[in-house]
This record gives structure tokens, sequence and C-alpha cells, in this order.
């Protein structure tokens, strides 16, 4: 038997908001997989070359960028270091911490990627006029204000 009670407004907006996160995330997935990375590490690639620069960062400071657990940002980080694109190492102010630091395959990586990246994002958003893109960006900062607020 088909419902005919109609969704508010507001389930409709949760819905599809929804929906645009799981198909935007498949999307990239599917994008970044040639390159044997996911969203999650392309970001720790970044924030390492990013943050960490020729010293490297700690892990710390890495996933304070990332909305991951510490124990999956671990997992992440132990992945991308078995590949070579990241290596760990000892601080030598606090051997209790360990720095992260991109590697040159890593670097190198990124390079070729992160152009690639920008287009596919360009692509996504090109039926958008600027003056849309500032409204669509507004409101998803809006929404989230009403959590972190």
């Amino acid at each position: 038997m088909k419902s005919t009670k109609k969704r508010s407004i507001n389930d409709e907006l949760i819905f599809a908001i929804g929906n645009m996160y799981l198909v935007l995330n498949q999307q990239i997935t599917n994008f970044l997989k040639p390159y044997g990375l996911t969203p999650a590490k392309l970001n720790i690639l970044y924030l390492a070359r990013e943050i960490g620069g020729k010293e490297g960062a700690s892990q710390s400071q890495i996933s304070s960028g990332l909305v991951v657990s510490a124990a999956n940002i671990t997992r992440l980080i132990d992945s991308l270091e078995k590949i070579g694109l990241l290596k760990r190492f000892a601080s030598a102010d606090d051997r209790r911490v360990n720095l992260i630091k991109i590697t040159d395959k890593g670097r190198s990586l990124l390079d070729e990627v992160l152009p690639k990246y920008a287009d596919f994002i360009t692509n996504v958003f090109s039926s958008f006029s600027k003056k849309e893109k500032e409204t669509f960006l507004f409101l998803i900062r809006k929404t989230v204000n009403v959590f972190v607020d």
C-alpha cells in the first residue's frame, strides 16, 4: 500500500543532503581508486605535505584536520607508510611523539592527482553560477553552525 503522506520540506532537505553526500563520496572514491587512494588517504597526504613541510607533522596535528578516530588515522597512516607515501619517525624533541612526513613518492603522487582532482571538482559544480556556489556554501555553513555554535 502506497503512503499518501507527503514528506515535510525538512525531511526532503535531510534526504537530499544525505543523498548528495553519498553520491559525491562515491564519485570521489571512484576517481581516486586508480591512484590507490581514498578521500581520507588523499587528505592525510595533503595535510602531511601542507602542515608538516620538511620537518613533518605530528599524528595529532594531522588528525585535527580530519574527521576520523585515532584508531582509523593510525590504520590509514600505516597503509600509506607501507606503500611508501609517508614515513613515520620519532620527534627529536619528544620521543613519545611520532612525526609524519610525506615522502618524495607521496609528493609526486599528490602533484599528479591534485590538478586532476581540482578539474574533477570544478566539473562537479560547473552547472552552478558563482552566485549559486556562494549561496550554497553560505547555506551549508549556516546548517553546520546550528550544531557548532
